[in-house]
């Protein structure tokens, strides 16, 4: 790989140009705009109010102006902040692309997410992916980018970027999932997935050596011994070397590894390196490993599918989601529970 263009000196005619070919996705900035108006008009509100208190006013004169001067230096600072990030977006991006160019990779500054079954690629609604660099010519193929997504609606509305890497693998598979203990965390003491979904706790597997703990392993019931043919030992450890600070899953043909914690930074010369060699070592490993797999229910190698049961994992309820509901619960009903002892006591 040539990595110099990440580090190349690029003009701003050079930015131009990509930036008409490649348009920002606008609703970002826009949103840190907006987001820094309603800052400042909060602040607005909370100096008058604090300014006439302390000084016994109750309109208009020195309160007003300064009260409209912190607004205005607050929202124009936020402005230029936003647009100097903006700049400094294009030129790291701009880069991204030149990379590409040079090393004969598909570059994606944003598009509607593709029918990936991954999981982070089946979460919540306006799908994109951003600032994706994809093979043409290697084998296996493999794609690592961002995946954009929101939660909600209005204004509980919420936006998430994942960093993703996807490794296309030649057979399909049954859904395995590698939960990384890295980034988990404990409420309670009960240790929390940061994984979109929770996984039925009867389908997880031990291996041995050290590898639970750094993942915990998910494998549908019946499908133990696929999981094992393919995790052999010497994966394992590229695993562990490579990729404990990350989740994994594999799904029909494809190797997907999670960077659930933020997006990869692609312009970065030592994290895309880093990111290169995990896809040749681990990637390179995992394809080899599942190109002659079969499911022996199926019987029939060359339909090369995954019977029903194995195709998908069983989901249960969150144990996020159950302290929630929990607390939900004593709220409402904390009260008239109280009320209805204290009752019986008398």
């Amino acid at each position: 790989m040539d990595y110099s263009a990440l580090n190349e000196h690029l003009t701003n005619a050079q930015v131009d140009q990509f930036n008409k070919k490649y348009p920002l996705v606008g609703s970002l900035s826009r949103n840190y705009v907006i987001g820094y108006f309603v800052l400042g008009f909060m602040i607005l509100v909370f100096s008058a109010g604090v300014i006439s208190a302390a000084t016994g006013e109750s309109e208009g004169g020195m309160t007003s102006i300064i009260a409209l001067s912190v607004f205005i230096v607050l929202s124009a600072g936020g402005i230029v902040l936003t647009a100097l990030g903006a700049k400094k977006q294009r030129r790291q991006a701009a880069r991204i692309q030149l990379f590409a160019e040079r090393n004969r990779l598909q570059y994606i500054r944003s598009q509607e997410a593709p029918k990936y079954t991954g999981m982070y690629f089946n979460e919540g609604s306006d799908r994109i992916i951003l600032n994706a660099l994809r093979s043409q010519t290697t084998s296996p193929t493999y794609e690592v980018g961002t995946i954009q997504y929101s939660v909600g609606s209005g204004k509980d509305k919420h936006t998430y970027q994942k960093g993703y890497v996807r490794i296309g693998l030649e057979r399909n598979l049954p859904q395995i999932v590698l939960d990384a203990s890295s980034n988990n965390g404990k409420i309670f003491g009960a240790n929390l997935t940061n994984l979109p979904v929770d996984y039925k706790l009867s389908q997880r597997m031990s291996l041995e050596g050290d590898f639970d703990k750094h993942f915990s392993l998910y494998a549908p019931k019946g499908y133990e011994r696929d999981a094992l043919y393919v995790f052999t030992p010497d994966l394992m450890a590229l695993l562990i070397d490579n990729a404990s600070a990350y989740d994994a899953e594999i799904i029909d043909d494809q190797l997907f590894i999670y960077n659930a914690g933020k997006p990869f930074d692609l312009s970065n010369e030592h994290e895309l390196a880093r990111i290169f060699e995990m896809i040749r070592l681990v990637g390179s490993k995992a394809s080899s490993q599942t190109s002659y797999y079969a499911d022996a229910n199926v019987g029939d190698r060359s339909q090369n599918v995954v019977a029903t049961q194995g195709q998908r994992l069983k989901k249960r309820i969150s144990v996020f989601t159950i302290i929630i509901i929990v607390i939900a619960m004593a709220i409402t009903f904390g009260p008239s529970i109280f009320e209805l002892i204290d009752s019986i006591r008398r």
